[in-house]
C-alpha cells in the first residue's frame, strides 16, 4: 500500500470501516484525533452514522486514530450498545450503536 494512503480498518461487529484522519483533515475540523468513516453498514448505519462522519469518541475515551477506535471497541461489553461521539461538520452528537 502507498505510504501516503491513510490506514483503514473495518470494526466489524459495529459495521464501519474508518480510516486516520489527514493533516488537513485535523485542522479544518480543529480535532487533535479521531477516525473518519469511509464506509457504514448494519448497526452503525441503523444508528444513523453516515460516511463521512467523524468519530472522536468511543464510551467515555477519546480516539486519537484507528488503533485507538479498534481497541476502545475490542474493550467494550460483547453485544452491549456502544456510545460514538461523532462530529459532522460543525457539530458533535452522540450516537447509540447496538451491535
Amino acid at each position: 500500500a502507498p505510504a501516503d494512503k491513510p490506514q483503514a480498518a473495518k470494526a466489524g461487529p459495529l459495521g464501519l470501516t474508518v480510516r486516520e484522519l489527514t493533516a488537513a483533515e485535523r485542522r479544518e475540523l480543529k480535532v487533535a484525533g479521531g477516525v473518519r468513516v469511509a464506509e457504514v453498514a448494519g448497526p452503525a448505519a441503523a444508528a444513523g452514522v453516515r460516511a463521512g462522519d467523524v468519530i472522536v469518541g468511543v464510551g467515555n475515551q477519546s480516539v486519537a486514530g484507528v488503533r485507538e477506535f479498534e481497541r476502545a471497541v475490542a474493550d467494550g461489553p460483547k453485544g452491549r450498545p456502544v456510545t460514538l461521539l461523532i462530529r459532522r461538520g460543525d457539530w458533535a452528537q452522540w450516537v447509540l450503536v447496538r451491535p
